[in-house]
């Protein structure tokens, strides 16, 4: 494939990006196929890796990470629950309580009472989902598996898939790419939904597609586990 890369790049005289879309997965795959004598030199010459924010996942601002986490210390400081923070895409969201401490973004009282809680399937995850007062997903793999699991669920939402199936299992949703409302305003429907499942006829009437995506994860995370 690369040869036919490289000879569609020399004839057309054209520069070649590659464009990482997931950086903990495709992040320096250029790289790596220099290092196995992968990528002829024709391509080699006209390559380079280019480094993009999607737009359709914008990264949380400071000062709005400040916000949500100052909601999230309320809550769990009024119900005395601690905060398990589950990446599901180890590559962007492994380390993320430590990097927002070190920014200075998480309260005192939230970061006294939470850590990272690592999983490998989809079972493990649903088993932590169903041990909870409360599930904020942000992923759609999430949301989906902590319905299954018929923990209490709010989300979210930097990807209208995230807001389309909080919709359809009747799941309170913050939309993340408008303006955010004030703490109190945030805290309300999470403090509502704690230890509130949804609805069982709604979780049933997910339940096949859901079976869909625990399948897509259960292959992302053994492809991640095998390369930790």
């Amino acid at each position: 494939m690369l040869e036919a890369l490289a000879d569609l790049a020399t004839r057309s005289d054209r520069q070649v990006l590659w464009l990482p879309f997931h950086r903990g997965q495709d992040t320096g795959l250029l790289q790596r196929l220099k290092a196995e004598g992968l990528v002829p030199e024709a391509l080699a010459a006209r390559s380079r890796e280019c480094q993009v924010t999607s737009p359709s996942t914008p990264l949380l601002g400071p000062a709005q990470w400040r916000l949500v986490l100052e909601a999230l210390a309320d809550l769990a400081t009024r119900s005395d629950r601690q905060v398990l923070w589950l990446p599901f895409h180890r590559g962007q969201d492994t380390g993320l309580l430590e990097r927002l401490k070190a920014e200075g973004l998480v309260p005192e009282a939230l970061a006294a009472r939470s850590r990272e809680c690592q999983v490998t399937s989809p079972e493990q995850a649903m088993e932590v989902f169903a041990g909870a007062g409360l599930v904020l997903a942000m992923r759609l793999h999430g949301l989906i598996l902590a319905a299954q699991a018929s923990a209490p669920c709010c989300a979210l939402s930097y990807d209208p898939k995230v807001a389309a199936a909080a919709l359809a299992i009747g799941c309170p949703c913050l939309d993340l790419e408008g303006p955010l409302p004030a703490a109190p305003a945030l805290v309300a429907p999470w403090q509502a939904q704690l230890d509130r499942p949804l609805a069982p006829e709604l979780i049933d009437a997910q339940r096949q597609a859901a079976q869909v995506h625990a399948a897509v994860l259960q292959r992302l995370l053994r492809f991640q586990g095998e390369r930790t």
